[in-house]
């Protein structure tokens, strides 16, 4: 199974998130191993593979999703294979391909937004899939940094995390600033998309509703002008 890789997200630290297209069927995919999560090691600062626009055999694969995440596939790590780097317009025309103009709607009616007023959140083993891809027009999402952390602002009000490891030091967990400041002004004046997806359920024991949700967030930012940013 061939598959374009447009989500590589960081997690707690030395562990990413890997997601991307297969590119036969357009399916929406995301590797992971059997008994561990995806270490740092598989981006190319850490010798690996698995970097934006590459085309990765993941190997037979096998899906072992459940709602919401029935993107999953149960791969081995000594099955994964470089197959090519897609050209910057081929990416772009492939992502408008599987883009939605509200990707909110593909998590289904059970995704609504958080008491905190700019989360989005659906209940546990609930939702429809875990990743879709956005269209966004030029000035339409502004970034901002808040401690350890990125975030991206909608004008109706919707303010998601950004994981783009784009977005981080090579440990995964430092800020770039200065990327992240040159990534919100190319927004300004460039469209491009968003990935976005549903996290692994989790709650805050310290919040008015501490039940444990999938949370709504940016695995990545396309656009024209990022697109030779390499892991």
């Amino acid at each position: 199974m061939e598959v374009l890789i447009t989500d590589v997200t960081r997690m707690q630290k030395g562990y990413i998130c890997v997601a991307g297209i297969d590119v036969q069927t357009g399916q929406r995919i995301r590797p992971v191993l059997a008994e561990e999560q995806i270490p740092l090691d598989w981006t190319p600062a850490h010798g690996g593979i698995v970097d934006y626009r590459r085309i990765i055999d993941i190997g037979p694969g096998r899906f072992i999703g459940r709602t919401p995440e029935i993107e999953d596939v149960l791969v081995t790590r000594g099955d994964l294979a470089l197959r090519r780097t897609m050209q910057p317009h081929e990416f772009l025309e492939t992502l408008q391909g599987v883009s939605k103009l509200n990707a909110r709607l593909s998590f289904g009616p059970t995704l609504r937004r958080h008491e905190n007023g700019h989360d989005y959140v659906t209940p546990q083993g609930m939702g429809l899939r875990s990743l879709a891809i956005q269209g966004i027009d030029a000035g339409r999402v502004r970034l901002s940094i808040a401690g350890r952390s990125v975030r991206a602002a909608w004008p109706d009000g919707m303010r998601l995390p950004v994981t783009d490891l784009r977005l981080f030091e090579k440990d995964g967990a430092t800020v770039r600033t200065r990327r992240v400041g040159q990534l919100n002004q190319l927004l300004q004046r460039e469209s491009g998309f968003v990935a976005i997806g549903l996290t692994r359920p989790w709650g805050r024991p310290e919040s008015p509703d501490p039940a444990e949700y999938h949370w709504l967030q940016g695995n990545a930012i396309h656009v024209p002008g990022s697109l030779d940013w390499a892991l």
